[in-house]
């Protein structure tokens, strides 16, 4: 009786927004990661020299490393908007890169792309267990892969986009993106801001061996 209850407790999975939310997935880890597909031409275009590379790459980085900190603050208010608001500067900061004048305007889109990724993911993730009903770790696969998927085919896409038409033409690729935030905010699912008296997560017990 215990076990129907519990099962009959769990939301069914919802596979149509399941899939346009891995849709996003790839889209936002696509803009934020495609660099490395463009990077010469850059170097090339600023004329900046290749030991800068690492400094470029690592303004891209460090903005992601604030995923942490965004987590707590989604926790906290809860919702469902900074997946859209990372989304949208993922695909901005990706219009810009080909924009660019200067070694230090490109370093601001650069962090304006970090920054933006950090934002989507960790409601994205939250939200994706949500939508994954019975199965979590299933949903949570079908999404990771959205992402990988988006790693893997954008700096090959952007590469083919410089070639044939040059970087000032890299804002074509924030174009699905822009058709797609519309329909993100039906996606995905608005979560609970963290009741006050929550239990915080233990640290210590979880490090442990």
């Amino acid at each position: 009786m215990e076990a129907t209850t519990a099962a009959t407790a769990t939301p069914p999975s919802r596979p149509g927004r399941l899939t346009g939310m891995s849709w996003a997935h790839f889209l936002n880890d696509g803009a934020a990661n495609y660099l490395p597909g463009v990077l010469p031409a850059i170097l090339i275009s600023l004329n900046l020299s290749v030991a800068l590379a690492g400094t470029i790459m690592a303004a891209l980085l460090m903005g992601q490393a604030l995923q942490p900190l965004v987590g707590i603050f989604a926790d906290r208010v809860g919702g469902r908007i900074m997946i859209a608001l990372g989304l949208a500067g993922s695909s901005l900061g990706g219009a810009l890169v080909g924009l660019v004048s200067g070694f230090w305007s490109l370093l601001g889109v650069l962090v304006l792309i970090g920054v933006s990724n950090s934002f989507f993911h960790p409601q994205a993730l939250a939200g994706i267990r949500q939508l994954g009903g019975e199965r979590p770790g299933t949903a949570m696969s079908i999404f990771m892969v959205g992402g990988e998927v988006g790693r893997g085919v954008w700096p090959a896409l952007a590469s083919w986009v410089v070639v044939q038409w040059g970087l000032g033409y890299l804002w074509v690729l924030a174009l699905p993106a822009l058709c797609t935030l519309p329909f993100l905010l039906r996606w995905a699912p608005r979560l609970p801001p963290r009741a006050a008296n929550a239990t915080p997560i233990a640290w210590r017990r979880h490090a442990g061996p």
